[in-house]
């Protein structure tokens, strides 16, 4: 359809395409070429289209950063250059930033899971060097710096830094962007030694008793990571809503394989949930608005308290109450599911037809390691 593309028409455009689960799409009347397309979602781009060796679309930009009057003027000047016999979408394919080529990436391959905001906190963060260089100019070189220099800052850094920039720079040879990619011929960096720190049961106290002086909310934090084993990111990101008497239902956008994923509550978690001020919707904020962060300044503070206990990290908790509930004689399989792990036992169709099966066992399980836990903090 044709209409002159306005605030009002894409209003209407987005409304229909939301409407009817369709991409819609609406060619400007007055600028032949120049067109707005809309996705089901809601959200809607710029576009022209022109020939040049058969029919190409180059999209302009998002509405919201762009107007329609902003993205008609770019339309007018894109749509020039072509009249002029430019190959436009080469010349903008080959120009773009790492940045603007990685951002493409995320848009078009992300989910709304952990893995990905990790990925991308990944790649800003160690792969910022070269993130406005043009994506033409990086060489093997440039990434096996950038993966070295990780790999010496954090032993498993570098591995997640290739693993998130292999995948990007593929793509970007499928679109045009480049004609190799500099990972091509990297090898990931090995995988860091697993670490197999497991509390004592005289740490476990001395951690439970010492972070007490921390208050909130690291401490309640810090006990249901021990009652649970369950991830540091999960347990500080909880809301009072997941919690029903004493199950704990993690939806899957936060879970680390994407899973729904219920945690039994032992009455002394109950214990420690009831000391938690019902203010807001998180019950681990200090901002009202997103969960508990500073975490390396808490474990410094605990640390200064607990000058006897050798190096540890909040992920051996996790570790520690695995290890623990192997001694109390619960089966690997049980802990596996208890911690939300999709792998050895649990893995591909087994672990499909036993999605459900361990569900007692569970709860079991959870009691048993709670009562332990309790004795220890008597002792």
């Amino acid at each position: 359809m044709k209409h002159k593309i306005t605030k009002t028409t894409v209003d209407k455009v987005r409304d229909l395409a939301i409407r009817t689960g369709k991409r819609q799409y609406v060619f400007d009347v007055e600028l032949s070429g120049f067109g707005l397309a809309a996705q089901p979602s809601g959200k809607a781009s710029y576009f022209i289209e022109y020939r040049k060796a058969g029919k190409r679309r180059l999209t302009i930009g998002r509405h919201g950063p762009f107007t329609p009057f902003e993205a008609r003027n770019q339309a007018k000047v894109l749509l020039g250059e072509v009249a002029k016999g430019n190959d436009i979408a080469r010349e903008l394919l080959t120009s773009q930033t790492v940045q603007q080529v990685f951002d493409s990436y995320l848009r078009h391959n992300a989910k709304n899971n952990r893995y990905w905001r990790e990925l991308e906190q990944c790649v800003r963060h160690y792969a910022e060097p070269i993130l406005d260089r043009n994506i033409t100019s990086i060489t093997r070189a440039d990434i096996a710096a950038l993966i070295d220099k990780a790999t010496l800052r954090a032993p498993s850094a570098g591995r997640h830094l290739f693993s998130a920039m292999r995948p990007c720079f593929r793509w970007a040879v499928e679109r045009g962007h480049i004609e190799l990619s500099p990972c091509s011929e990297l090898r990931a960096p090995p995988p860091p030694k697993a670490r197999q720190r497991v509390l004592t049961d005289k740490q476990i106290a001395k951690v439970w008793h010492g972070s007490e002086d921390l208050g909130f909310p690291f401490s309640p934090l810090l006990k249901l990571l021990i009652l649970t084993g369950q991830r540091r990111n999960e347990v500080a990101a909880i809301e009072w809503d997941e919690i029903d008497d004493d199950v704990w239902t993690i939806p899957g956008q936060r879970t680390k394989n994407g899973k729904l994923h219920e945690v039994d509550l032992h009455p002394l978690a109950m214990k420690v949930i009831e000391t938690v001020p019902h203010q807001e919707r998180l019950l681990f904020t200090t901002t009202g608005r997103t969960p508990a962060s500073g975490f390396s300044k808490a474990k410094r503070n605990l640390d200064a308290r607990l000058t006897d206990l050798p190096h540890w990290r909040f992920h051996d908790l996790r570790r520690t109450a695995a290890s623990g509930m192997a001694a109390l004689g619960i089966l690997p399989n049980v802990i596996e599911r208890i911690l939300n792990h999709q792998s050895g036992v649990n893995s591909g169709l087994v672990g499909i037809y036993q999605r459900h099966e361990y569900r007692a066992e569970r709860r079991e399980s959870i009691m048993l390691w709670g009562d332990h836990v309790a004795k220890i903090l008597e002792a």
